[in-house]
């Protein structure tokens, strides 16, 4: 039986786990080869590591796709710039995708500042996320 892309939407969770590291809580949604990563709190340098080897594990169950919802993020700075540096880097070697969603406030404005948006591909949106809809600049 081959999956369809709407078969691997959010509303059809195969697995739904949470991670809660140094004020980092990140939900993690795997649909089929696709994973959402929801992260809420602060990502720093306590909290980027988990959030490295969280991305580097799906990458190695065979997740195709990642998308990243920086929604619930109130706080970044620079190692977890570096760390999304870093997952990006390795989507673009390793051939999977990262796609970054819902950048608001000042995280919104670290990423515009850092100009971040040439790194990876970010949508305003996060269902055009999952589509191949084009991203919007932050």
């Amino acid at each position: 039986m081959t999956r369809k892309e709407s078969d691997l939407s959010i509303d059809n969770p195969v697995t739904d786990r949470t991670i809660i590291d140094h004020g980092l809580v990140i939900r993690t949604i795997t649909t089929g080869y696709s994973v959402r990563l929801l992260l809420v709190g602060e990502l720093n340098s306590s909290s980027a590591p988990t959030l490295e080897r969280c991305i580097r594990d799906h990458e190695s169950e065979g997740c195709a796709k990642q998308i990243l919802d920086l929604g619930g993020l109130s706080f970044i700075d620079s190692t977890g710039l570096r760390a999304l540096v870093r997952v990006a880097k390795s989507a673009g070697e390793s051939g999977w995708s990262l796609r970054v969603v819902n950048a608001r406030g000042s995280v919104g404005k670290v990423l515009k500042v850092t100009d971040m948006e040439s790194v990876f591909s970010y949508w305003q949106n996060p269902k055009n996320a999952s589509s191949r809809t084009p991203p919007s600049p932050i």
